[in-house]
């Protein structure tokens, strides 16, 4: 501990003649007190001293370090001789140093070191040496003093005491003009200088660091700035917490500043650093400690009002919370969430919570005021706040009161807002009451910030005033503090209850919608609550929800009336008496007039049982809107309520979105950046599957038209789903869309039918759900609800940049949407005695075919569909044939939508019959195409083999296929003369080839074919999958010479990412590049290039483009003709998408086969899920881990040993590269499930691994890693195969989340029950090529086993790494693998065991998560205090610098402490 004042120096003349001694000279000196004197006395002239004068330097030293005394720069004149005598040293003892104490200068009075510089003098006084070397300085005392402030300077630079003008500094000390100060000079080193305080506190939570400062800044590169820093004794002052950084230019003058230490536990060191620059100086003086003493009350009535501009005025950190407020003159770090600009200028500062890692749901912030001085008054508090985010958590407003013995603090919660509140800042008011209690000292306001689900949830706080008299009356109350201005009659027939244990009542409120919230109540049967006096400014809309229920035998009625001032008549605008255990929406216009009115809540009940309540009321101007329908211009939703229990809210929103290539630009109501919609935002953390939902008020009537308009564009979009909600049936969905719909707000029209009996409501739940990536936002815009009406059909338009006008084609009498139930001028064939029926709602066999029409979207819309079930058999056909069409070489198109969903659908087959003839089919769909409505056209021109102007008709045919599941529906039936709709893919059905165009600059240009037409050419096409399709061909004449042609797209704006994906056909050695072409210029650089033969069938392949400037995409093909040979190259469905291209070779199935394609085998693998089975299959899918997900699998029908199914992948380039999937296999025998990686040039196989054993009705984990060596030929592309081989016991063997990336798989760990013995086995790979596929079964018994490994770089895990990709069902809990059994171990519920938790017997296994987790921090806590350590020696040898670099200034103090028990409020308030 420091002691100052307590060393002397002495400088005594003596001589030999005598012992006694002359003091000439005293200096005492603290710690820094450097003094230069000099001593004059003269020899010759009279004195006592004789014979021969002598000096001697004496000191006395305290006790303690920080006493030393050093003497240098002695000189003394030729006339004297040094003396060789010994002196003695004599040491007195300091009395206090025994009881380790400190010594009062003033008296010698012993006191605890632990009161030295605690802000408190103990010391006698004048004098107070205890508090007199703390920091607090002028540096002026004693001709120049540090005032127990130390240098703590590393490198050149340090600070130093100075008085006077000072180099490239101040002329003058800030105290007196004429004193001391310290500087940090100028240097050209980038280092700092470090100045330490002695050992100081505990402090008071409202301690202030003020101090003046000189930076005299006049250059925006000017890197200079002041940063102060805590250091606590807790943690032996080794680290330290940022506190500001200071770097405004003061001018050529001084200027004050003011750090808010806040509440200090212990002990603490302050330090400030200095980093000056090359020609610039810093200066600081008048250092003091303000307000700091722990334990007595700190001064009352510092200013109130704050708006954060220069620095945070008189509010402190809580440092008992959890973490601290930030302030900024930036947006938040995070993207979707906090402001981007402040409220007072647009560009200044304000605070906010930062809800990013490491913080955790509910942590906590609190910001609060200096103590106010009791009033008697009531004061109204106002702020600006900004919440907005799919995370908000809370924002909570409590007055403290603190009494005057500083203990038993108090506080109330006086007002709350929760969740995502639009992106905007708002103003606040709250009148605030009982500030004069008898035993009160003062009272403060906290700002508790609190953590969300996540981390787009940051809160803002600006702009926070106090004014000395209530708030304005509000028309609005929610009743979290009082009865706001509304009068009960009789006296308490109305309260304020809080929403907890009550009987017949949901126990939340409606506000919070917690147990906690409060509303108002009714007591007894006929009682009134009457509102303050509005005053009528013409028509008014009073909206509120309402509370009615009881048990049964009861009754229970609210009205709602409007009195007129001057009159006593109450006139009754609304009455409910229906019972329901929830919260329920009522409006009511109030007519406009000239005269003030109250407004009454009548309450009649018939027990006292009967609960019937109030909350959220609030009149405002104009008349009532629809109640359900909601555009959101009025920057809110409306009616309807973000439901709790979902994962995340949607969001109110302008303009685009945050994430490039999804959502909208422009809302749908006024088509500008500027109005209103809701979205649901798909970026991390959003999951997929997460769901976000709105749901309506109540309504009584069940039928009706409910329509909005929605946009769902980006590669990642999931569903939008509408539900309807009544009593008995909580979620009926009546509408799905899934995946992408383009970009342009669409409409959708819902037909909503639901029998309500007595006393029954309806309400309807939009549902978004986050698809497979972050371009997945879905919008939502113009909800509409009119009762007692049947839709039109569904509309289409948009509102992008460039807007697309929907085409609505002129009715003919080949239109047919079913709804007559009838099939209109359609007829069946009548050689077939199977026929399509007409039918609306479901189908007959559940879980397959649709739940309602495609015109109206509803159960109650019609439809055809083949039904599958008995007396139907495989192979019956349903054929229905349209009227007459004449063929002719105008453009014709034939639209349509099918349903194709179950296990088992066999085909789906157009054609044109001419004279009773099918002929070839123009387009054929087989197997299972999901479960949603798809489009379908076909462009007629050139497709009908008809002699033009005679007739022909189409044929809609459909098959039956092996069982019950395999119906397949249509709708909407229709013929358009002109082009077919457009499409975001260009599949060359339409002469004018979607607008590409060959360079004029081609030796041979691109040409559209059709398939078929010539045996050198597909037989099928992509787009038709028949000889009726057409894609485009470059194709040589003349085999002697090399020639090339390119075909160039339209034009695509700039982009970060896109993906261009097509099908592709290469013969001999022709070469296809993909290139760009954009201002005016060819790009040299080629973005894919494929040379030579690639085997007989449709190749798909992907690459992504990126560039700054409007683009075209350029197909340019190299035919060598190599050896005399023609060469070709076929290309079909070119498609260019936001978003960069997905990882080849990677699929979960859950939208289909991606990239992958089923190749020519015995069967198919079958693309199914556990609900399209209808429980054959007992497999969960691993993606989701539910009935509903998809996965690859082999039949059970497949009962043939030896069959085989094979599905490819896209083109690859050759590379090492770690193939990753998950297979399941149980219950067979024999059965094999091999992987091949496929060298397409020279159609040969390579086996890699193969696996013919069974392990339990659990997923396992499969990663193999692929050499180069793996092809032959120098191949430079490859596919891979899974093939599944039917055994001699029929059982499951499936497939799922398959993947590649590029480099070497991590780990090899292969195991097969969770009790059993694990065996580590080393990665093996087959390396025996196969000429032809037929070898393969004979060579797959010498194939080794690869052993399964788990990449932990692309976990994303719920709760522990490894549980990434781990199921366990029934819900079990994952728990990280151990280092015994090497793989997580699922831990079962009572009643359930296995590996997975997947077997219904009891199993008391459970894991230990010690080793694991040990392990697993220990390296993680080793390897972050390296880099804090790195960090610490980096960021203090710059941390100024950096501050000042970037234009944002960030205040920033994390905390992790207990939780402060004061904070338990009893009473809230929300404006």
């Amino acid at each position: 501990m420091y002691n100052y004042f307590t060393c002397n120096f002495d400088v005594f003349l003596t001589g030999e003649a005598n012992s006694s001694s002359l003091n000439i000279s005293r200096i005492k000196y603290d710690l820094f007190g450097n003094n230069l004197f000099t001593i004059h006395f003269i020899t010759n002239q009279r004195n006592t001293f004789t014979p021969i004068p002598k000096v001697a330097l004496g000191a006395i030293v305290n006790d303690d370090y920080a006493g030393g005394i050093a003497v240098d720069n002695t000189s003394l004149t030729t006339g004297c001789v040094l003396e060789n005598v010994i002196l003695v040293t004599v040491t007195t003892p300091n009395p206090c140093v025994a009881n380790n104490q400190f010594m009062c200068i003033e008296n010698g009075q012993c006191i605890d070191k632990e009161k030295v510089c605690d802000f408190r003098i103990d010391c006698p006084t004048p004098g107070g040496s205890d508090e007199a070397e703390c920091g607090t300085c002028s540096f002026d005392n004693n001709n120049g003093t540090l005032c127990g402030w130390k240098d703590y300077s590393l490198g050149s630079v340090e600070w130093q005491l100075v008085a006077g003008p000072f180099n490239m500094g101040p002329s003058s000390d800030h105290t007196t003009g004429q004193d001391f100060y310290v500087v940090a000079s100028a240097d050209d080193s980038y280092g700092f200088a470090s100045l330490r305080s002695p050992p100081l506190g505990p402090a008071g939570i409202e301690c202030q660091l003020k101090f003046w400062y000189y930076i005299d800044i006049n250059d925006t590169l000017d890197y200079r700035s002041i940063s102060v820093y805590v250091r606590q004794e807790s943690n032996n002052y080794s680290s330290f917490l940022f506190m500001a950084s200071i770097n405004d230019s003061t001018g050529p003058q001084w200027k004050q500043n003011v750090v808010n230490i806040g509440y200090q536990k212990g002990r603490f060191i302050i330090e400030i650093d200095g980093t000056p620059e090359q020609d610039k100086t810093i200066a600081i003086d008048d250092v003091e400690f303000y307000n700091c003493q722990a334990t007595i009350p700190p001064e009352l009535g510092l200013p109130f009002n704050c708006t954060f501009e220069q620095d945070w005025c008189n509010f402190f950190h809580d440092d008992t919370a959890d973490f601290k407020w930030e302030r900024t003159n930036q947006s938040t770090p995070t993207i979707d969430t906090g402001p981007g600009f402040d409220h007072t200028t647009g560009s200044g500062f304000y605070v906010f919570i930062e809800t990013s890692y490491p913080r955790k749901p509910d942590d906590r912030a609190r910001l609060i005021s200096a103590l106010q001085y009791p009033s008697s008054t009531h004061l109204c508090l106002t702020f600006w706040y900004h919440m907005y985010g799919a995370d908000i958590g809370a924002l909570n407003i409590f007055i403290q009161s603190v009494p005057n013995n500083l203990s038993n603090i108090s506080s109330t919660l006086v007002w709350t807002k929760t969740g995502t509140q639009e992106d905007r800042w708002h103003r606040a008011t709250q009148t605030l009451y009982n500030l004069n209690s008898t035993d009160i000292y003062g009272w403060r306001i906290v700002f508790e910030g609190v953590v969300g689900k996540g981390y787009s949830g940051d809160i803002a706080l600006d702009d926070i005033f106090l004014s000395q008299s209530a708030c304005p009356s509000s028309r609005t109350c929610n009743f979290q503090v009082n009865l706001c201005d509304f009068q009960a009659s009789p006296d308490n027939s109305w309260i304020r209850q809080q929403a907890t244990n009550l009987s017949y009542f949901i126990n939340i409120d409606h506000t919070l919608s917690t147990s906690l919230g409060y509303f108002a109540m009714a007591t007894q049967d006929n009682a009134k609550l009457r509102s303050q006096e509005y005053t009528n400014v013409g028509d008014e809309c009073l909206k509120f929800w309402y509370f009615i229920n009881g048990p049964d035998g009861t009754t229970g009625e609210l009205n709602v009336a409007k009195q007129i001032s001057s009159s006593q008549v109450e006139t009754n605008l609304w009455s409910n008496n229906i019972y329901e255990n929830t919260w329920r929406y009522g409006q009511i216009l109030i007519n406009g007039g000239n005269s003030s009115f109250f407004t009454l809540f009548q309450a009649f009940k018939s027990s006292e049982n009967v609960n019937i309540g109030i909350d959220d009321v609030i009149l405002t101007h104009g008349s009532c809107p629809p109640p359900i329908n909601c555009n959101f211009e009025s920057v809110d939703i409306c009616s309807w309520t973000q439901v709790k229990d979902d994962d995340f809210d949607w969001l109110l929103q302008t303009g685009a979105t945050s994430s490039s290539g999804t959502g909208p630009t422009v809302d749908h109501t006024i088509n500008s950046t500027q109005g209103y919609y809701i979205y649901i935002e798909s970026s991390y953390p959003a999951r997929p599957d997460d769901t976000a939902q709105i749901i309506s008020e109540h309504f009584i009537v069940g039928q009706g038209c409910f329509s909005l308009w929605y946009h769902m564009y980006g590669v990642g979009i999931g569903s939008l789903v509408i539900y309807t909600n009544i009593k008995s049936q909580p979620m009926t969905e009546v509408y799905r869309i899934d995946g992408e719909q383009g970009n342009e707000w669409k409409k959708i029209n819902v037909n909503i039918s639901v029998m309500l009996q007595n006393q029954e409501w309806v309400r309807i739940i939009v549902e978004g759900v986050v698809g497979i990536s972050y371009q997945g936002d879905i919008a939502v815009d113009d909800i509409v609800w009119s009762p007692n009406v049947t839709c039109l059909t569904t509309e289409i338009t948009t509102t992008p940049s460039q807007p697309i006008v929907s085409t609505t084609y002129p009715p003919n009498i080949y239109d047919c949407d079913f709804e007559c139930n009838c099939t209109c001028n359609w007829k069946h064939d009548g050689t077939t005695k199977f026929r399509w029926t007409v039918t609306k709602g479901s189908t007959s066999t559940s879980n397959i075919g649709p739940d309602g029409d495609h015109t109206t979207g509803s159960v109650f819309g019609h439809y055809i569909y083949i039904e599958t079930s008995a007396p139907a058999k495989f192979n019956d056909t349903a054929r229905l044939i349209s009227p007459d069409l004449i063929a002719t070489n105008d453009e014709q198109c034939f639209r349509f939508y099918y349903y194709m969903y179950g296990s088992d659908v066999y085909r789906l087959n157009i054609y044109a019959q001419i004279n009773e003839n099918l002929g070839k089919a123009l387009w054929q769909k087989e197997g299972n195409q999901g479960n949603r409505w798809l489009f379908g056209r076909i462009s007629l021109r050139g497709n009908i083999e008809q002699t033009i102007g005679q007739p022909y008709q189409l044929v809609v045919e459909g098959i039956v296929g092996k069982s019950i599941q395999g119906d397949i529906s249509i709708d909407d039936l229709a013929v358009n003369q002109g082009p077919c709709p457009p499409s975001n893919v260009c599949d060359f059905e339409s002469s004018d080839l979607c607008s590409y165009v060959n360079d004029l600059t081609n030796t041979i240009d691109w040409k559209r074919y059709q398939a078929g037409t010539d045996s050198s050419l597909p037989s099928v096409d992509i787009t038709y999958n028949s000889s009726h399709g057409h894609f485009i061909l470059l194709k040589s004449v003349d085999a002697t010479k090399s020639v090339s042609g390119r075909l160039v797209t339209p034009s695509y704006p700039d982009t970060s990412g896109s993906c261009i994906r097509w099908y592709m056909l290469l013969e001999n050695t022709a070469t296809l590049n993909i290139r760009t072409y954009a201002i005016g210029v060819i790009n040299p650089n080629i973005l894919y290039t494929i040379r030579g033969a690639q085997g007989n069938q449709w190749k798909l392949a992907q690459t992504t483009v990126s560039c700054d400037s409007p683009y075209q995409v350029v197909f340019e093909g190299i035919l060598n003709n190599t050896n005399n040979k023609l060469d070709s190259i076929v290309i079909d469905d070119v498609e260019i998408k936001s978003g960069v291209c997905e990882q080849l070779g990677s699929c979960d199935f859950e939208k289909g086969l991606c990239g992958f394609q089923n190749v020519k085998a015995d069967f198919d693998w079958k693309r199914t899920s556990y609900n399209v089975e209808l429980f054959n299959a007992s497999i969960f899918d691993h993606t989701t881990n539910s009935r509903e997900g998809f996965y690859l699998w082999m039949d059970r029908q497949q009962i043939v040993q030896g069959r085989k199914a094979r599905i490819e992948s896209e083109l690859m380039l050759v590379d090492i590269r770690c193939i990753s999937f998950w297979y399941y296999m149980n219950n067979i025998v024999g059965a094999q499930l091999n992987v091949y990686i496929r060298d397409p040039r020279s159609d040969t196989y390579n086996l890699i691994w193969s696996n013919d054993q069974i392990h339990g009705s659990f997923w396992l984990l499969q990663e193999i890693t692929v050499q180069p060596n793996m092809t032959v030929y120098g191949t430079n592309r490859f596919t891979i195969v899974y093939e599944a081989v039917v055994g001699s016991k029929t059982g499951d063997l499936a497939i799922d989340d398959v993947s590649t990336r590029s480099g070497n798989c991590l780990s090899t760990t292969s195991y097969t029950d969770p009790l059993t013995t694990i065996t580590e086995m080393t990665t093996t790979v087959s390396t025996e090529i196969l000429a032809t596929t037929t070898d393969i079964a004979q060579t797959s018994a010498s194939v080794g086993i690869l052993t399964t490994a788990i990449d932990i770089t692309q976990i994303t895990t719920i709760t522990h790494a490894d549980c990434i990709q781990y199921a366990c069902y029934n819900n079990g809990i994952c728990k990280p693998s151990t280092t015994e059994v090497g793989r997580p171990i699922c831990e079962c519920k009572p009643g359930f065991n296995g590996p997975q938790c997947e077997n219904k017997e009891v199993s008391s296994e459970n894991s230990n998560l010690g080793p694991i987790l040990g392990g697993v921090f220990g390296g993680l806590t080793a390897i972050s205090l390296i880099v804090v350590g790195y960090i610490y020696f980096s960021s203090k040898k710059r941390a100024a610098r950096v501050a000042n670099a970037s234009t944002k200034s960030t205040d920033l103090s994390r905390n992790d402490s207990a939780k402060n028990p004061t904070y338990n409020g009893t009473a809230v308030i929300d404006t």
